[in-house]
């Protein structure tokens, strides 16, 4: 009896509104165990993350993960004595660390471009549909969908006190 595993993590299963190439797989591994007669179980796991993995996806330090988790900010469980953070949470962390670095720095932008008359490009512009800018700051969903190149430190977006920096 031989047992064949597919397993497809989260960053990869995130939704894009595409047909994915995760969903080919996927149906190729049903097809071929069905066809040599195998028993198909599908099952879910939680993805977790230790607090250093989580501080390198969130891009702040691991005691800044760790002072979270301490004053409930952060949802984690134990592991003996360790935390592990859910992979849920990471992005819920993320998204609210976009939302709030967005709200800070839109009104600068905004005004910034409007002072220098910065205008799209017209064909651009009349493909684009109209949003303002901290909604297009916000439009990613997931971590995954927003990590382009080097990102800025979202560490003072983090913080709930702003005068401790140890980003």
């Amino acid at each position: 009896m031989s047992v064949s595993v597919l397993t497809l993590e989260p960053d990869v299963l995130a939704a894009t509104g595409q047909p994915s190439p995760w969903e080919d797989a996927l149906i190729a591994f049903v097809r071929e165990a069905a066809q040599s007669g195998q028993t198909v179980v599908v099952s879910t796991e939680t993805k977790f993350f230790t607090p250093e993995e989580a501080a390198r996806r969130l891009m702040v330090s691991r005691s800044t993960i760790s002072r979270r988790i301490a004053d409930g900010e952060i949802q984690a469980v134990r592991v003996g004595n360790r935390h592990r953070i859910p992979y849920a949470e990471v992005e819920r962390v993320w998204r609210d660390s976009m939302h709030a670095m967005a709200a800070v720095v839109a009104p600068d932008i905004e005004a910034a471009l409007i002072a220098h008359d910065v205008a799209p490009h017209p064909e651009t512009a009349a493909q684009a549909a109209p949003r303002s800018l901290l909604e297009s700051l916000t439009m990613a969903t997931t971590l995954d969908e927003a990590v382009i190149g080097e990102p800025p430190r979202l560490s003072h977006c983090l913080r709930s006190d702003m005068s401790d920096d140890d980003g």
